[in-house]
């Protein structure tokens, strides 16, 4: 049988997906893994639990749908009705939602920058106008520049990110209730939590004085479940039945669903180890400040980071992650160009793997 002719494929993609890349992890396994902001001292906590949860399931039928007793949970823990609460396989799948759901082709999308790529490549996808607004040389957020942007290009959507991913800064509360007071009614807000828990503070409460307001969390992060797959958005009821109209069924597994409600019943848990993360992130913040302090990296810049990792600036960046990856460490790099050139973001560890970290860095300075 004769074959056809060799078909580029590449070329048979829309026009605005031929400019993406597939995502891509490499495929690492460190000793000490430090580059994805996972939560570390939580490893195991959860796996004898969900072992006898698992056996009540009955994998031979579809899961719930609606999520009905996890987003019971979710409602409880942040005190609204359960109507007010949209799960999701990751909070990423509910940014995708909210691209589909709202964002035409040409609509904008205003995002900072930098910040979390999947608002961007989900606007692209989507075939909208991308509207970055760059943070300060200190990666601040400038809500003048923000609003000016909103203003003048009337965006469908707009992302806001506190603590910001991968810079680790806030913005304070005051700063955001003047944004978001600002922003007309007819334009999506949302706002992303996903490391609210080692902030503190949130905007959740202002989900029914501004209907157009969506708050993202994620139980990947502090929650320590990255490997199950749950994230979920709080906003007014007419809101989440907006975006559900692009949900599709059975989007999450009951295996997930039970993972969630495993984790969910061990709260307790989870709070007494955040502590101990920032506790280290403190620590791992005064250790790089010293650094520099003693005349050993003048040019070292340690950004502020109310998250479970903290951003550095260093002329050493990609000679030190080469060494950090030689012990088996790994970190998040950013190459040598663009917005975050020669940084490194480095997620808080356990204890041993933190002095792990800090001993590798000691020597490469010596």
């Amino acid at each position: 049988m004769e074959s056809k002719d060799k078909t580029n494929i590449r070329k048979l993609l829309r026009e605005n997906i031929q400019q993406l890349t597939p995502y891509q992890v490499i495929p690492e396994t460190p000793a000490v893994k430090l580059d994805a902001n996972e939560n570390n001292w939580l490893a195991g906590w959860f796996q004898d639990e969900l072992a006898k949860k698992i056996k009540e399931i009955p994998l031979h039928q579809y899961p719930d749908t609606d999520c009905t007793e996890l987003r019971k949970k979710l409602a409880e823990l942040n005190e609204v009705e359960h109507q007010q609460v949209l799960t999701g396989v990751g909070s990423d799948q509910i940014i995708s939602w909210i691209i589909q759901a709202f964002v035409e082709p040409g609509d904008g999308v205003v995002t900072m920058n930098p910040t979390f790529g999947m608002y961007a490549i989900d606007t692209l996808m989507a075939d909208g106008a991308l509207l970055e607004v760059s943070l300060d040389q200190n990666f601040q957020f400038q809500p003048e520049p923000f609003l000016t942007m909103i203003h003048e290009e009337g965006p469908k959507v707009v992302f806001i990110t506190n603590p910001n991913n991968p810079t680790g800064g806030i913005i304070p509360r005051h700063v955001l209730e003047k944004v978001l007071l600002a922003i007309p009614a007819e334009t999506v807000v949302v706002l992303d939590e996903a490391y609210y828990e080692f902030h503190g503070e949130t905007l959740a409460d202002k989900i029914m004085a501004y209907p157009n307001l969506i708050v993202l969390r994620t139980l990947s992060k502090a929650y320590g479940l990255a490997g199950v797959r749950v994230g979920y958005a709080l906003a007014s009821d007419e809101m989440i039945d907006a975006i559900s109209c692009v949900k599709p069924p059975y989007h999450m597994s009951s295996l997930d669903q039970a993972a969630a409600l495993v984790c969910l019943e061990m709260i307790p848990k989870v709070k007494e180890e955040l502590v101990n993360v920032i506790r280290w992130r403190e620590n791992m913040k005064n250790f790089l400040i010293q650094l520099k302090n003693n005349g050993r990296d003048s040019q070292l810049e340690v950004f502020p980071s109310a998250a479970n990792f903290i951003l550095i600036r260093t002329p050493h960046a990609e000679k030190l992650n080469q060494r950090l990856k030689e012990h088996q460490i790994s970190v998040r790099g950013y190459g040598t160009e663009g917005i975050l050139a020669n940084c490194l973001r480095i997620t808080i560890g356990t204890a041993e793997e933190n002095v792990m970290l800090q001993e590798t860095i000691e020597e490469y300075y010596k």
